[in-house]
């Protein structure tokens, strides 16, 4: 039988290491991350200029059956400075 495909956003971060670990034995994971790659799961780094090229890319060549959103980001001064970054990854993924 076919593992269910996964995508998993914000893989590096904690709700996203927490989701793999949980589910890395059941199902075929890809996750994305923005600065710090886990060597140890197939992953893809984003960077927010191309985001939105980026993740049609992967949803045409990986087409996962669940994506799991858990990139964002967090720091409310951050989000304050970045507003436009932060309806990005908080919210809208994709224009």
């Amino acid at each position: 039988m076919n593992q269910k495909k996964i995508l998993i956003l914000g893989v590096s971060g904690l709700l996203g290491f927490h989701c793999q670990e949980e589910l890395c034995e059941d199902f075929n994971i890809l996750g994305t991350y923005r600065s710090n790659d886990l060597n140890s799961i197939n992953t893809i780094k984003f960077v927010y200029k191309d985001f939105s090229t980026s993740f049609r890319m992967v949803l045409e060549e990986f087409r996962p059956d669940v994506i799991i959103n858990g990139a964002g980001l967090v720091s409310v001064d951050d989000c304050e400075s970045h507003p436009e970054k932060a309806l990005l990854l908080n919210s809208s993924l994709i224009d």
